[in-house]
């Protein structure tokens, strides 16, 4: 099932039930950023992520848990079986089960010297039996990408290889997976007009988009890149508005149809039909950035988690309307 009939599914279903407590009442175990976030049949899904102070990176500033709350009946997490301890990874889902895609891992102790390597495991989640699998596993290690399911396929765009000791390699590939194909491999994509780590990946009316993120060189980028998956086409479209940080570490999600994008400047962000301008539909309590933007209902988006340069990382969960 595509991510567009998945989605119209979803939203039909919690258009006619009516929500039972507000989400806002969430607080997550621990404030986490930089971690993998999904939804599904109703369930907030939270795995890994980045703790402690930032820019610190050590065993101990990887969350070991895996968990899910009901975001009609929010009251209580419940813990799943954790695997590796990871941040900068993908976890996204088809309807079915969740795919937990690359991350990066720290061999390091707290004090030590940074040993980060990013891995290349993908892993399926099924819900119904508790238990992971082995998918096959990426063409070469990836952390800080993302990832989107669309039409049956698994799309992983961005991101860069750390292997120890230097400073990570920026990669320039991407790929796709067919979900429906127990025997398949991953296929390259048409290479991406950018090489980008720290992005967001949503797909939407048949495309796949990448924005933001940081260059190769250590700039910030705000341009938003759309793939036809029949044409293999690359385009640019309308650039993410604001400035400074927004942009890094950006989240976004396509919903009813539109795509949407919220940030460091603490707006939820709509493109245009035509893909030529955004437009502000709504605004965040906290800004945020390495966040999650997921699907709640018809109306609404909410925003999990990440950073913020006041706070901190932050432990809770927003709500957004689309409807502005």
């Amino acid at each position: 099932m595509s991510v567009t009939a998945v989605s119209t599914v979803l939203l039909t279903v919690l258009a006619a039930t009516p929500a039972a407590t507000d989400v806002t009442s969430i607080t997550l175990s621990e404030p986490v950023a930089s971690f993998g976030a999904a939804v599904l049949d109703g369930q907030l899904y939270i795995y890994g992520g980045h703790r402690g102070e930032a820019h610190a990176h050590s065993r101990d500033n990887l969350a070991p848990a895996f968990r899910r709350i009901d975001l009609n009946h929010p009251v209580q997490w419940q813990s799943l079986t954790m695997e590796t301890p990871l941040q900068g990874l993908a976890l996204v889902s088809d309807g079915k089960y969740l795919y937990r895609v690359g991350g990066m891992t720290a061999h390091n102790a707290a004090g030590e010297a940074e040993d980060l390597h990013s891995t290349d495991v993908v892993r399926r989640y099924d819900p119904a039996t508790g238990a992971w699998s082995d998918m096959p596993a990426l063409p070469e290690p990836r952390s800080s990408h993302d990832a989107i399911v669309h039409d049956g396929k698994l799309y992983v765009i961005g991101g860069w290889i750390l292997a120890g000791e230097g400073h990570g390699q920026w990669h320039d590939t991407a790929w796709v997976l067919d979900l429906n194909d127990e025997k398949a491999e991953w296929q390259a994509l048409p290479a991406p007009p950018f090489k980008n780590r720290a992005l967001a990946v949503a797909a939407v009316g048949g495309k796949i988009y990448a924005l933001g993120g940081m260059t190769s060189d250590g700039e910030i980028s705000r341009k938003t890149y759309a793939l036809d998956p029949q044409t293999g086409n690359w385009s640019e479209l309308a650039s993410l508005p604001g400035a400074g940080m927004q942009g890094f570490g950006v989240s976004a999600w396509g919903h009813a149809s539109r795509l949407y994008a919220a940030g460091t400047d603490g707006a939820l962000y709509r493109l245009g039909n035509d893909g030529s301008s955004w437009e502000a539909v709504d605004r965040l309590d906290h800004s945020r950035f390495f966040h999650r933007l997921l699907p709640l209902d018809a109306t609404s988006l909410i925003a999990v988690g990440g950073a913020s340069h006041e706070v901190g990382h932050l432990d809770d969960v927003e709500r957004l309307s689309v409807t502005r």
